[in-house]
Formats: C-alpha cells, structure tokens, sequence
C-alpha cells in the first residue's frame, strides 16, 4: 500500500495520472490508494471564460465554491474540470466530456453541473466509488491470480529441471555416438534403450526426476520427445555456428560423399573458418542424399545452398574442396567452376591429405584389371578381418595383420598392398589349409578361399602387386610431405615433382624388365605375353602420372602461403618474399604496400619468431595489435581458412556409420544429421552446454510446440 501511495504522490497531476494509465489496469492495491487519497482540487486560477456584457468584454473565473459538488475536479495541466467519480470508474462506451476531455466553459458551469449529476452514469460511477473495497472483489481476484501465478511458476520450475535433465541425458548419447534406444524394434524390460535406462538411473537418486518422468501426461521418456530434444539441440548448434560463421572474415566449404548403412550416398558438408579468437575450425552444417543426383550441376547447388544459408558473400568464400567417390571426382572440374561462376574468390583445393586417394581412383577405375585387382584384394582384407576363426588361422601363416580398407584412406591401401605382397606365400598357403580343411569352416567360407587362393595365383595379380609397390614406395613419400608441409606450398610443388620425376622413371625398359621377371619367379613357369603386361604397365603409370599432374596443376596459386611460414622468417627477413606477396594480391584483396611493410616488421621482431599462424592470430589478438597488423591478421586467417589439412568430415563418419548402426531403419534424414552434428561437433556441444542458458533457450525452443505441460513462466 506504501508503495503505491508512493508513486502516486510522485505523479505531477493526478487526473492526468488516470488518463494515462486507467483506473481498470492498475492492481487492486494501486485502485484501494486512489480511492482513498484526496479528490484533486486545485485553485484552477488559470481556468476563465468570456462573455460580453452591455457592449464590453468580460471574463469570469472559476470560483473555489463549485467544488461543493463533493465529485468535481480540476487539473491544472490541462485546465479543465472533471468528474472523479466518472474518471475512475467510467464505462468503455462511456464518452462524457467529465470524463474524458474535461470541462471549461465557466459560463455555463452552474447549468452543465447540474445536469451531469443527474445522469444514470454518473449516478452509477459515483455509487461504485462510495462503495469501492466494501466487498474487496477486485483485492481478492488479484490474490487469487497471484497465487495462481505462483504456483504456475513453481510447477514450471520443476518441468524445467526435469527437462534439463533430459537434455542433458541426450547431449550425453549424442556427444558419444551411442544408440537411444535398443538393437530391437521392439523394447523389452531388459532391452529399454540407453536413453530410458540412463534416466531411470537418474530417477532413483532424484525423486523429483522421477516425479517428472513418471507423469502420465507427459512421457519425456517417448521416442517422440527424444526425436524432438535432438532436433532442438541440433538446432540450437546451427544457431551457434552460424553467429561464428558471421564472425568471421573467410570460410571455406567442404564436402565428402559417402554411403550410409542403406547404401545411399550422403553428401556432408562443412564449413571451415576462423572463430573471432583466432581458431581455426570445421563445422559440419549439412547431411543431403545425392544418390538420385551426382551431377556437376547439382553439386554446385548445394553449395550454393549452404553459402545463402550462411550468408556467404562472394568475398568471404574463399576456397572450395571436394573428396569422396570416383563419380563425384569425375564432375570435380565441372562443380569448380560453376561455383566460381558465382563466387569469384572461391579458389579449388584439394584437401592434401587426401588428394591421392583419387588419384588411385582414377588410375584404377578406367582399367579392368586394375579395378578388379583392387576390389578383389579388398576383399581378401574382409575375408580375414570379419572372422576371428579365419583370422586366428592366418595367425598360424604370418605374423602381421591385414588391415582392413577404407576406400578413403590412401594410407591404408598402400600397407595393404604392401603387407599382401609381403607376405604372398603365407597368406597363399592359408587360403589352401582352409578349402582343403573343409570340415572346420562352414561352406561359404571355402567357397570364398578358393576363389581368392586362385585370385592370388594368378600372374597379373603378382604382377599388380609388384607394380603397385613400387608405386606405393614412390606416393608414401609424398603423402607424408603433404602431411606435415602443408605451409610450405613450394616445397609440397618440389615433393610432386620428384614423385613425378620417379614414377615415370619406372616406365624405362629395364625396371618393367626387373619388374616382369621378378613376377615370373613368384609364379613360376606360368607362360605369358610379355607384351601384353608392358602395355597394362605403361597404363597403370601413365594413368597415375597424368593424375597428379591434373590434381596438383593450382597447387602455385597458394604459394602466398609460404608468407607466414616461421621456419623461413629469418631468410625472408634478408630477402623479402615479394613474389608471394604478388601471388596474394593476385587473388585476394589485400593493401599490398600496408601487407608488405606489416610483415617486413613480423619477421624483424622476436616476438613472432618461431609462431605458427594460429599462435601469431592469437598474439596480435590477445596484444590488442590489429590496428597496426591489421592485414597480417588478415592474411593468417585467410591461410587458416584454406582446408590444407586432413578435412574433419573424414573422420566424422566413422562415428556416423556407428549410430547408424543402432539407429531404427525407418530414422528419417533430418534427425540423422541432428544425430551426426551431435556426434561430430561433440566439443563444441560440451562448450556451450556449460552455459546455463543453453538449457533455457533449448527448452523454450522446446516449448514453442503445444505440450500437455507448462514450460514457460508467467
């Protein structure tokens, strides 16, 4: 009551008070206060009106008298009269001059007064004042909302919290890739899933979880709630990548198809860029099925998609690099070019440590035996893999493991090949042991042994493998360069063309020679045409050759690269780098004068000695040195951006195939990738859900749905 006393004693004009804010919105203790503080009557000295009398001019002014009709009122600020009670308690039809505009014709005054006072509304509004509080109805109404609201708010409270917990129970399974629910369709008492028995878990040391869990109205448990918690989740990380994304000054889009557990090719999609800290990151921000179309044109769609759908202007894409499948390799050429069609700054690089993947690809794709020569030794990897009898038997032969394959990994296809060849006759004498013991493997089993003994002792799988090889021996040594020089482009170019240089020092006669006969003593006195396996070698390698030279032609355009390479600082320092610097400002837009004189500077200072660009970022950030580094920064972030490294939306799939895995068959796309991002951006997940305010914006998301219970405050 005080306090509402309080502002109205602070209102300048009390009638003006009530027509700004009516008696009707103010609360029950606010209209008890009006009611009972004095009716406003001021001198009103300013308030007069004229008439002529007997030819001349005169005024009569309000006279303090009037105010014996206990309801009349004045306000100064507007001089004009009014009725308190009509004010207060007038209809929203009602539209009395007394009540609204104000009175000041002081001439008719006595006549009008007379006339109000006898009206059925002021008769009404003067009984409701004089009566006002006797019955308390709007005091009690407003304790009864009151009290409602409080006990709203305390129930929304307990929803929240258990909510929060459910959430955190999903961020839980997804940052780890595990399953929701069971293995089976159908749940059983033992088999409920992870998601219901990790909340029971929950339940039995927090009753009022398990009060929250077990209401019948709202099944927080339900595959529905769980389906729509990993949607608002997912949504919320977009939400968050999306602000980084607008943060930063660059970004580069990345893409890798590969096929799911239904066979059909997902294409993901990633964006790299620079946080506003100076990290670089990769952030998944896409899963799309292209397997009804693999064109060029499609391709060059979706990137287009994902750039509106971020906001990317033709400055700020700034390089563009796919990997996956042969069929997506094959329309490389044409999806570069229609996206630099639109963003012009959009240069094409191949994530490095990848690249020869597809060279493989190619080299082995467009020829039958070579297709089939690495599909069938693929295989000879699962047959052994797969099986812990088959492979426990192989362990009598040989002593190394075959490793599995993965069709993205050149890595693992070289040890294969490598190990293969190696170890040629044990693994021959194994496949024999195996079709021969017929009685200790099941049908298949030596059915399969048979065809790959056979496969192996044939003359063009011993010649493959010895090409390959020799191959391998060669592109290993460049892998590893592209792995670990990804800053120093003049030296990854130097690495391809000594890699070139052996390669195609192989195609001379006495190492195809050296080669052939080295097969013929593996077979033995097997006859075969010596022609016809010169020809297939000089395809094998000059399909190779005619690879790298394609996949690695604009490798030179980033050699500006180089220009924040710490380990020739000092060299630069005595003879400044001003190709490079020519070779940026060719493709970028930067003050070439202001670029030169800054690193002119960074390799002078010690400060910078030995940084690698990620730590001088952080430097000329945390130093608060922008201003005076401001194209260096720049620069770094540019170089940070180009995906130069291995694309983390390699590694994403294999937590992908696992909750596939344990996903129902009839999971739709759009949770799956809510799923994958979860899994995939498990760190950025852990970050912001540290925040308390995650879990109030992913539950008022939650929210905005229909629920059978209260989520919102009132």
């Amino acid at each position: 009551m005080a306090n509402s006393t309080n502002q109205l004693s602070q209102s300048k004009c009390k009638v003006v008070d009530v027509l700004q804010r009516p008696f009707s919105a103010r609360t029950g203790e606010e209209k008890m206060a009006l009611v009972k503080s004095p009716v406003p009557r001021p001198p009103m000295e300013s308030l007069k009106s004229l008439y002529r009398l007997e030819g001349k001019e005169m005024s009569r002014k309000f006279n303090v008298s009037a105010y014996e009709n206990q309801w009349l009122c004045g306000s100064t600020e507007l001089n004009r009269l009014f009725c308190w009670p009509c004010l207060l308690f007038r209809s929203a039809g009602e539209k009395s001059v007394w009540s609204k505009d104000g009175f000041n014709d002081i001439n008719h005054l006595s006549a009008a007064s007379k006339t109000h006072a006898s009206s059925k509304d002021h008769i009404n509004n003067s009984f409701a004042l004089m009566t006002y509080g006797q019955w308390r109805i709007d005091e009690a109404l407003d304790r009864c909302r009151q009290v409602t609201r409080v006990k709203h708010n305390e129930e929304v409270s307990k929803n929240r919290a258990g909510m929060k917990t459910l959430i955190e129970v999903t961020c839980l399974l997804g940052t780890h890739g595990l399953a929701f629910r069971g293995h089976d369709e159908k749940e059983t008492s033992t088999n409920r899933g992870n998601y219901k028995d990790i909340c029971s878990l929950v339940a039995v040391k927090d009753p009022s979880f398990r009060e929250f869990v077990d209401n019948k109205i709202f099944s927080g448990t339900s595959s529905t709630i769980q389906n729509e918690l990993i949607e608002c989740i997912g949504k919320y990380m977009l939400d968050v990548i999306s602000k980084e994304v607008a943060e930063a000054d660059f970004s580069a889009v990345m893409m890798d198809e590969s096929p799911d557990s239904g066979r059909l090719s997902q294409l993901s999609c990633a964006l790299r860029y620079v946080k506003s800290d100076g990290t670089p990151v990769e952030r998944m921000v896409g899963l799309i099925d292209v397997s009804k179309d693999k064109t060029a044109a499609a391709l060059a769609e979706q990137v287009s998609v994902i750039a509106a759908s971020f906001a990317l202007s033709d400055d700020k894409l700034v390089a563009q690099t796919y990997d996956g499948c042969p069929t997506m390799a094959g329309d490389k050429h044409g999806v570069q070019r229609l996206v630099k069609e639109k963003f012009s700054k959009a240069g094409f690089i191949h994530c490095r440590a990848h690249v020869l993947n597809l060279v493989l690809l190619h080299s082995c794709s467009n020829n039958k035996k070579t297709a089939r020569f690495f599909n069938t030794v693929s295989s000879l990897a699962a047959f052994f893999s797969q099986s812990s009898k088959r492979n426990a038997k192989l362990k009598d032969f040989m002593e190394s493991k075959i490793p599995s394959v993965c069709k993205t990994k050149w890595s693992y296809n070289s040890r294969l090949i490598k190990i293969v060849e190696l170890n040629y006759e044990a693994i021959c004498a194994c496949l024999a042991e195996i079709y021969i013991e017929q009685a200790n493997f099941d049908a298949d089993t030596v059915t399969t042994a048979r065809g790959l003994h056979g496969f192996l002792m044939e003359f063009d799988t011993i010649f493959l493998l010895k090409v390959f090889v020799e191959i391998f021996a060669q592109t290993d040594v460049l892998y590893q360069v592209l792995q670990s020089k990804e800053l120093d482009i003049l030296c990854c170019v130097e690495s391809v063309k000594k890699c070139e240089t052996a390669i195609r020092d192989l195609l001379d006669e006495a190492c195809f020679e050296r080669i052939f006969r080295e097969a013929k003593s593996t077979a033995g006195g097997e006859k075969v045409d010596v022609d016809v396996f010169r020809t297939l070698y000089d395809a094998v390698l000059k399909k190779v050759l005619d690879e790298l030279e394609r996949r690695f032609k604009d490798l030179g355009d980033y050699e500006y690269i180089g220009l924040l390479d710490n380990t020739k600082f000092t060299s630069n320092r005595l003879s400044f780098p001003t190709k490079l610097v020519k070779n940026l400002v060719k493709h970028h837009d930067f003050e070439e004068a202001k670029l030169t004189n800054e690193l002119t500077v960074l390799y002078s200072r010690d400060e910078f000695k030995g940084l690698s660009v990620r730590q001088i970022v952080r430097l000329i950030i945390e130093k608060n040195l922008v201003r005076p580094f401001s194209e260096t920064l720049k620069l770094a972030k540019l170089i940070l951006t180009i995906p130069s490294t291995t694309a983390s939306v390699e590694r994403s799939f294999s937590i992908l195939r696992r909750i596939k895995n344990y996903l129902r068959s009839t999971t739709g796309q759009e949770r799956l990738f809510y799923l994958m991002l979860m899994a995939v951006e498990s760190e950025l997940l852990m970050d912001i859900s540290k925040n308390p305010k995650f879990f109030d914006d992913v539950i008022d998301q939650f929210a905005k749905k229909n629920r059978r219970i209260n989520l919102m405050y009132k």
